[in-house]
């Protein structure tokens, strides 16, 4: 709108300047021809006589609108450039809406790609709460069965116990018969040679009731379990003391009477890494397992005592171990001699 009234306004302008600028010629015309006498209040057919005043002010008016034509022609082109920079302020406003009409299409079919995978992953959603409750179902049953096959375990392990007590039992009655087989024969030798069994049975050695006769010593194992140092006074109570195993056959002869169980022997590792055998004799025969106790552990322990396992997987069935710890243990004497 303001460059419509600009353009008529210079219209205008350069009209008034074309007529001034006609009358100035007229006017230089008549001088030229020597009327110059004749311009004062003069009238001449149809042409008007015009003053100096006339046409100073004419003159005046003719700068004046040569001026505002000048300056109406910066503003032009003023308005130009502006008309221009509207112009590309127009052109990139409409490249900046065909890009937000591309983006808006964009995030519209983002929207419902989005809208599908949301209907998606509620239908994985409910498909994976209806596993969660198959799953929690079945996670109670097996803990069902986890309780139950426990129950059954323990069950199993206490039969073992009782089946393998029984075995010990019946193994140790087995090896009492025999020694009483072998006392029943000696007894028949010595009544068909009354001599030899009078001068033996005066000083014959023995074993008391209930232990079991190797070589020169009687052995015995517990029928509960205890830690070491209550097995030891056990054996001690009984003028015994805890096994001491000198060679192979020796602790093959006490395994095959205490059994497939942990039992404690007399020899105990004091703080000063000494062992020593509980009647002080040296460490001659050595059977020990490759797997110890980690020795960074026995600090935890004042003492670590020896045991033996027959059920270990290794020939090599001796082992450290806490002297709290609760197990079997067998106890050695020698034999007992009569004196009549």
């Amino acid at each position: 709108m303001r460059g419509s009234t600009v353009y008529k306004a210079v219209g205008v302008s350069v009209g008034l300047l074309c007529i001034v600028q006609v009358a100035l010629n007229v006017l230089f015309r008549f001088q030229a021809v020597g009327c110059s006498d004749g311009f004062h209040n003069v009238s001449t057919g149809n042409t008007t006589i015009m003053s100096d005043s006339d046409i100073r002010v004419l003159i005046l008016e003719r700068d004046q609108l040569a001026q505002e034509k000048e300056k109406l022609v910066q503003e032009k082109e003023k308005l130009v450039q502006e008309r221009d920079q509207v112009v590309q302020e127009r052109d990139q406003l409409a490249q900046e809406r065909d890009q937000l009409a591309q983006e808006r299409d964009q995030l519209a079919q983002e929207k419902e790609k989005l809208a599908q995978e949301k209907v998606k992953l509620a239908q994985e959603k409910e498909k994976l709460a209806q596993e969660k409750v198959k799953l929690v179902q079945e996670k109670e049953k097996l803990v069902r069965e986890k309780v139950k096959l426990v129950q059954e375990k323990e069950k199993l392990v206490r039969e073992k116990n009782q089946l393998t007590m029984e075995k010990n039992e019946l193994r140790a009655m087995n090896n009492r018969l025999s020694e009483e087989k072998k006392i029943l024969e000696n007894k028949i030798t010595a009544q068909q040679h009354p001599t030899i069994t009078i001068n033996v049975g005066q000083n014959a050695p023995y074993c008391p009731p209930g232990w079991q006769l190797h070589m020169s010593s009687c052995y015995q194992r517990s029928s509960s379990t205890s830690n070491w140092d209550c097995a030891s006074q056990d054996c001690a109570r009984k003028e015994s003391h805890l096994v001491i195993l000198n060679d192979e056959d020796e602790e093959r002869f006490v395994h095959t009477f205490g059994g497939a169980v942990k039992m404690w022997m007399g020899l105990r590792r004091y703080r000063d890494s000494t062992n020593a055998w509980v009647q002080g004799s040296s460490l001659n025969y050595q059977n020990w397992n490759d797997v110890q106790v980690n020795p960074k552990h026995w600090r935890n322990y004042p003492e670590t005592c020896a045991f033996t396992d027959q059920d270990s997987s290794s020939s090599k069935t001796w082992f450290w171990g806490s002297c709290l710890e609760q197990y079997y243990w067998v106890c050695e004497m020698e034999l007992r001699r009569r004196y009549r």
